[in-house]
């Protein structure tokens, strides 16, 4: 007889809030819902968002004005409403009006004289070029001439063409919810994604874990644009280009199966099995796929299942807007 994988919990966040409780979906048709069930959804994005704290007995907002649910409702509904969903980019991640960025420009002499530059013996290429006439001055300092024409990548700034998307709630730092150092968001996304999850079934992870054999529990995870901000695949490819350094973690919180491997690790504490399947958008429908078919087939008992995407970057957004 076959095992039937049943849905026991559910988490995670996106532009609409946070999936448990359904505190997302209720935003998504907020105006379908009662006056009550409007003011709860409108209260507990204002929490997310950092707007109000609950205090046991009241809500408290950054001026230390204690409110009723209804006051907080009317007095941040707007910014709720604004701060969520698909909207304008802020600029806590990126300005995408200033993109940093280079342009090549040609250098020509004047008079067909060569083109002279003065600059310190450190910076200078590690392989230099044959058109370079470098004269060594006292100091740190040397004097290059360069032959009629040179090209040059120029530091510039740039204004991206698509400036909305859809970001987490305004104020809603995932870094800030845990330890996060040298996560790239992506990951962060995914390790929040699973604790909510978790945190969403009821009953504590540790009864059901003992309940199992370590390796009938399995992970299941993946991301398919890798981990692309500064501090994973994004910071890697660009970093000789901005004339930074590559750092170790770079490359290892890049890889597309770290969201599993970490769940695995530092979520559920488990030395079980794990499994990354990539699909473009459909990478989530693949893990999903991998995880109902281990259940069915009674090589696992219990399995956590999510992916997580953090696209909003420079490189990825313009991407998608060449695709069209």
């Amino acid at each position: 007889m076959q095992a039937l994988p049943v849905i026991v919990g559910f988490g995670g966040y996106n532009a609409a809030g946070r999936s448990s409780s359904h505190q997302a979906f209720r935003r998504l048709v907020l105006e379908s819902l009662s006056q009550e069930e409007q003011e709860q959804t409108i209260v507990s994005l204002a929490c997310l968002m950092k707007l109000v704290s609950w205090n046991d007995q009241f809500y408290e907002d950054y001026q230390e004005e204690r409110l009723t649910q209804t006051q907080v409702a009317k007095k941040y509904k707007d910014l709720v409403l604004k701060g969520t969903l698909i909207r304008r980019l802020e600029d806590n991640l990126f300005d995408p009006k200033k993109v940093y960025g280079h342009k090549r420009v040609v250098v020509e002499s004047k008079d067909k004289e060569n083109i002279f530059f003065k600059i310190a013996k450190r910076d200078l290429p590690s392989v230099i070029p044959d058109q370079w006439d470098i004269k060594y001055l006292d100091g740190d300092v040397c004097e290059v001439g360069i032959e009629n024409s040179v090209d040059f990548l120029i530091p510039t700034y740039t204004e991206q063409a698509v400036k909305a998307g859809g970001q987490l709630p305004t104020g809603f730092d995932p870094s800030a919810q845990y330890n996060s150092r040298f996560h790239p968001r992506g990951l962060q996304l995914a390790l929040l994604g699973a604790s909510d999850a978790l945190a969403s079934i009821g009953i504590p992870w540790e009864k059901i874990a003992s309940s199992v054999h370590p390796d009938e529990v399995g992970v299941y995870g993946t991301s398919i644009m890798g981990q692309v901000s500064k501090e994973g695949l994004g910071g890697l490819l660009q970093a000789r280009l901005l004339g930074e350094r590559t750092t170790s973690k770079q490359y290892a919180m890049g890889l597309n199966t770290m969201p599993a491997d970490f769940i695995n690790a530092y979520v559920v504490g488990s030395v079980g099995h794990t499994a990354a399947i990539t699909g473009a958008c459909a990478s989530f429908l693949y893990v999903l796929q991998g995880a109902v078919q281990d259940i069915k087939s009674g090589r696992r008992r219990v399995a956590i299942i999510g992916s997580a995407e953090a696209g909003l970057t420079p490189a990825v957004m313009e991407g998608f807007t060449s695709m069209g």
